[in-house]
């Protein structure tokens, strides 16, 4: 086909002068707000706008398998939360009368929902008409305890009272570290690198970091709050109330215990307080208050923990010094 590249000048006003060959109404036209026609997508159209009963479907399938719906059942002994693409599109395929025949692929149920990682040029692929993905895995959850705010509170004001009265109480948290391995790598081998090697000289470790079994070094952590402020400094919270400000960091000790030979418990954890607090009491301290997570070493609703406490109360007072112990957690 052969085209004429035709060059209007301005001296043409009217539209009639013009070769009739071609349209040029438009080159006249005021109305320069012409939106283009929306065309029509090409191939099939999708299931989910030919069934849409289908993706309310399989959401539903997907929010009665969840994990917190899950947790809110009663009486089951063993269940498990989550559904895979193929149940999904096998429940829809039952409950969706029009696809029981043709039924649902899993690739097109998978492009109902949110894109796995929304920056990489396939997500373009995914609907997003579900809100739903598979996620990473969190390790982060406590159960939640109804005197939680009281102890937190308790807690705190404890800690106030001995940065008013600085020289004559003494702070400690105390708690366990992470238990180290022995025999192989401290930490799993799948733990990413985050330091520079030569490119030749990569670290290469074993492809199993089996732990020599039983053996274990438990790090017991002992962190001396000392106060950065002057006595009396007041500070204001959140809602603007009056709160003395008090130390939240400050010298650390370490003690290390090699198991099965050495375990940690409320015993040895005092013995390892004993020259600390009796440091302290030749200042002046004659009040400390030990921070614990109230597990089983440090708890003292145990017949044989509140002993344990007392002998190393009674050995500090046997001497020239006057000591008194309270635990928060």
């Amino acid at each position: 086909m052969d085209f004429k590249w035709m060059f209007v000048d301005e001296a043409f006003e009217d539209s009639s002068q013009l070769s009739h060959d071609f349209d040029y109404s438009w080159l006249f036209d005021d109305d320069q707000n012409h939106e283009p026609e929306t065309k029509r997508p090409r191939g099939r159209p999708s299931l989910s706008s030919t069934h849409p009963d289908a993706v309310e479907r399989a959401a539903s399938f997907i929010q009665q398998n969840g994990f917190q719906a899950d947790a809110r059942r009663r009486g089951v002994t063993s269940r498990s939360s989550g559904v895979s693409v193929q149940d999904i599109a096998d429940h829809v395929r039952n409950a969706v009368p029009a696809l029981k025949e043709t039924g649902v692929s899993k690739s097109t149920v998978r492009r109902w929902m949110k894109a796995p990682h929304e920056g990489r040029f396939a997500s373009k692929r995914y609907e997003g008409l579900i809100d739903a993905k598979i996620p990473s895995k969190r390790n982060d959850f406590r159960e939640e305890n109804r005197d939680d705010h009281f102890h937190r509170a308790v807690v705190k004001y404890m800690r106030e009272m001995c940065s008013h009265f600085q020289s004559e109480c003494v702070v400690y948290s105390c708690d366990n570290m992470n238990k180290l391995k022995v025999g192989t790598l401290a930490v799993s081998r799948y733990h990413q690198l985050n330091r520079i090697y030569p490119s030749e000289d990569r670290p290469n470790y074993s492809d199993h970091d089996f732990p020599t079994p039983g053996y274990l070094i438990i790090p017991s952590g002992y962190m001396k709050l000392e106060p950065k402020v002057e006595k009396g400094t007041i500070t204001k919270d959140s809602i603007g109330r009056d709160h003395i400000e008090y130390p939240v960091t400050g010298p650390l000790n370490i003690v290390l215990r090699a198991q099965p030979f050495a375990k940690a418990t409320i015993e040895t954890h005092m013995n390892d307080l004993k020259p600390l607090l009796k440091s302290d009491a030749s200042r002046g301290q004659s009040f400390a208050v030990l921070i614990a997570d109230g597990g089983p070493d440090w708890n003292i609703t145990s017949p044989l923990n509140p002993n344990s406490v007392y002998e190393i109360v009674e050995g500090l007072r046997s001497g020239r010094f006057s000591f008194d112990i309270f635990f928060s957690w």
